[in-house]
């Protein structure tokens, strides 16, 4: 196996070492891409309840980053519909949980073609970056 090709691998290192190397993986052949997107809202704020109902909706923070970062998706191929590996790299001075951005970025990804299913995701990371420019991230998706 060899690294994915992009930025991701090169940024996501920690004053301990590097974390790229922990990245996703592709074997050379398989489509890969890389992009920067908006942080993506903390999922504890994308769905909020209803207290009349107690049913969840989206909330409005999420529905804005949904549409800013669809647009920017546009031009973004998809890489087919096999298993896939998923890397996230954020900002090192990022507020809150990093474990908490991805399910955003992988609906995101199904919404938008670029992944056929967030099930087939059979890898996925997220990691913060210290040359990661503040309020986006670095997202590396390829087949494995």
């Amino acid at each position: 196996m060899t690294e994915i090709p992009g930025r991701a691998s090169n940024i996501a290192r920690s004053r301990k070492g590097n974390l790229g190397d922990s990245c996703a993986k592709g074997d050379g052949t398989a489509p890969v891409t890389t992009f920067s997107l908006p942080i993506p809202p903390s999922l504890n704020n994308c769905f909020p309840t209803n207290t009349r109902t107690g049913r969840r909706f989206k909330s409005a923070e999420y529905k804005r980053w949904e549409e800013h970062a669809g647009f920017l998706l546009q031009n973004v191929k998809a890489i087919g519909g096999g298993p896939y590996a998923l890397c996230i790299v954020l900002p090192e001075k990022m507020r809150g949980d990093i474990s908490n951005r991805i399910k955003a970025v992988e609906d995101l990804l199904v919404a938008h073609g670029i992944t056929s299913d967030d099930s087939k995701c059979w890898d996925v990371r997220a990691m913060r970056g210290i040359t990661q420019v503040p309020g986006w991230c670095e997202v590396t998706v390829g087949l494995v």
